[in-house]
């Protein structure tokens, strides 16, 4: 006798993991892991869970203009952050409006720089191509000059005011400064700044009276100048072997200075022989090796076609002891600010994506798995082609907040939005609402620059007063049965807040990639304990704790998904997981 079909509803429960697996856009929807996400836009892929990203707070203001870039000068426990915006330098070390530049009158704002000790006095040196170079020592900016000092004719002084006399026109302008050496009596030597009284002369005032003018005079060096080369051509700054190194604007060479020298005469090492396919060189970056023969110092040239030649050595003038070690081809860098120190390695903004110098000098070009945004590398790759000639792009490093972020400036000077990828997982995602120019680390904290601010970034829980738009949508998922049809009938997700709020949130079958129409609401929570206090160590209030809701949806298809988009201010909270209660297409047995 047959058995009568067996026709009663089968209600199966199965959920959706949080996507710690970052944001995807490599893999095609039907086959990317489940705990991958197609959009993930202000959340923070974690271990475990997925938090929304913390906000932004305003740290220096009432600037004028764009701050297009930061400078961090770092001595000991004193630390400084400088904001260049409309041709001026601002000191932007307090959270406090920040008042008059400190220097103004400068042709751009976009200034490459680096740290530089010497001697145990560290400086600040930065450059930008056009302007004479600036050198900040730890109390007083210096402009950088060209002049080479003249031969003394005499030395005078009435009481202690000196007059020098030069054999021929000396090229100094009132504020610069002289070291003298070498002159009798010694009351003359020392650093000294003048004022100028015509083409051949000057004065400085004397620490003593002499008690007559100089038997011997002795020579003088001009301070804060850098002779051999204008170095208004200067476009590009690193320190490398104890010298300072920099990139001459639209060229193959480079320029350094004496060991520990922060000025004077520059010698050019000339990189063109090694540049196969034409350009001029992008920058310069340094690498450190630490194995088992011990710490190996690289330096690395980078041309605009992303040619990269590697050397190693102590000194460039000495062929025997400076010498190329490998030369190997990347994609074209982005920008001047395309590559960052990451743990022992360099990575490089280039074409091919976010590329290790390590890997790249390993395997061929064509091998784009090595680059570590592999992931996103389509989304990359797209806007390089689209947006690549737009002043802004960087990639930045935080290590407090276990972050590597690349900016990418959609709209120059106006929009920008970063991907970031968490350096524990290798996971990545998308911030918007954090429109930068330019990132800087500094005394622990990660800033950027803002049109008339400087930003504070990654703290509190809402943008500079603003919502931080939350958009999430994680792979679709068959839930086990891939050629099973399944009606959808229930959600239920599993957050984790400090503040209750109402996410707007739909399900989605089937790779569909409609926007929903219904838009989140603004949810409103307490901001005291997220500008002061860690996620782990919030206190919890009234509703705060995990919200496990379950809403109707009414969905038919064989793969499914969520889409959760929240707009929220003072409130953070966590993806823990998404239940999905659906009917899957009965199957009659006899």
């Amino acid at each position: 006798m047959r058995r009568p079909a067996n026709r009663a509803t089968r209600i199966t429960t199965d959920s959706i993991p949080p996507p710690v697996g970052g944001l995807n856009t490599l893999n095609s929807v039907d086959m990317m892991p489940p705990t991958d996400a197609v959009i993930l836009d202000n959340y923070f892929p974690g271990p475990g869970a997925v938090p929304l990203r913390n906000g932004y707070g305003r740290w220096a203001t009432a600037i004028a203009g764009n701050v297009e870039t930061l400078a961090s000068y770092s001595s000991g426990t004193q630390q400084k952050l400088f904001a260049l915006a409309g041709g001026s330098v601002y000191d932007a070390t307090a959270k406090a409006d920040v008042g008059a530049p400190v220097i103004a009158g400068l042709t751009n704002s976009r200034w490459q720089s680096t740290n530089f000790e010497n001697a145990g006095a560290q400086f600040l040196w930065m450059v930008n191509g056009v302007d004479w170079p600036l050198i900040y020592d730890g109390e007083t900016w210096h402009t950088v000059r060209n002049i080479d000092a003249q031969d003394i004719s005499s030395i005078t002084a009435s009481g202690t005011t000196a007059t020098l006399v030069t054999a021929a026109a000396h090229g100094l302008t009132t504020g610069d400064q002289i070291t003298l050496s070498g002159a009798t009596p010694t009351a003359y030597n020392g650093l000294f700044t003048v004022t100028v009284v015509d083409d051949v002369t000057v004065t400085f005032t004397l620490a003593s009276d002499p008690g007559g003018d100089a038997t011997a005079v002795g020579t003088y060096v001009v301070m804060w100048s850098v002779t051999g080369v204008d170095p208004r051509t200067f476009v590009h700054v690193t320190s490398w072997g104890n010298r300072l190194w920099f990139t001459q604007a639209g060229t193959f060479r480079t320029w350094y200075l004496g060991v520990s020298a922060v000025s004077g005469p520059a010698t050019a090492f000339d990189v063109g022989p090694q540049m196969l396919m034409g350009g001029f060189l992008q920058g310069i970056a340094t690498w450190n090796i630490d194995d088992t023969a011990g710490l190996n110092e690289y330096i690395c040239f980078v041309s605009s076609r992303g040619e990269v030649a590697v050397y190693q050595g102590s000194d460039p003038a000495q062929s025997s002891t400076f010498s190329i070690s490998a030369r190997f081809r990347i994609g074209a860098p982005v920008g001047r600010r395309f590559y960052e120190k990451f743990g022992s390695d360099v990575v490089f903004i280039t074409a091919d994506g976010l590329v290790p110098l390590s890997k790249a000098l390993l395997t061929d070009r064509e091998q784009t798995s090595i680059a570590i945004t592999n992931k996103i590398m389509p989304s990359v790759n797209s806007d390089v082609m689209v947006y690549g000639d737009n002043f802004g792009w960087q990639p930045i490093l935080f290590p407090e907040g276990n972050k590597i972020i690349l900016n990418v400036p959609t709209l120059e000077t106006e929009t920008s939005y970063q991907y970031v990828m968490n350096t524990i997982t290798s996971a990545w995602c998308r911030f918007t609402g954090w429109d930068a120019f330019c990132f800087c680390y500094s005394d622990k904290g990660l800033y950027f620059g803002g049109a008339g601010f400087v930003a504070q970034a990654d703290v509190g829980a809402d943008d500079g007063g603003a919502a931080i738009i939350g958009d999430i949508k994680p792979a679709f998922n068959y839930f086990g049965s891939r050629g099973v049809q399944k009606h959808f009938k229930m959600m239920r997700p599993i957050l984790k807040s400090n503040a209750p709020f109402a996410p707007q949130i739909d399900a989605s079958v089937d790779f569909d990639e409609s926007i929903p129409d219904a838009y989140p609401t603004l949810s409103f929570g307490r901001r005291t304990p997220w500008d002061t206090t860690p996620w782990d160590q919030v206190p919890w209030k009234g509703d705060s704790g995990y919200n496990t809701e379950w809403q109707s949806i009414d969905g038919l298809g064989y793969a499914a998904t969520y889409r959760m988009r929240t707009q929220t201010i003072g409130i953070q909270f966590s993806i823990q997981s998404v239940t999905f209660t659906f009917e899957p297409q009965r199957i009659p047995s006899f």
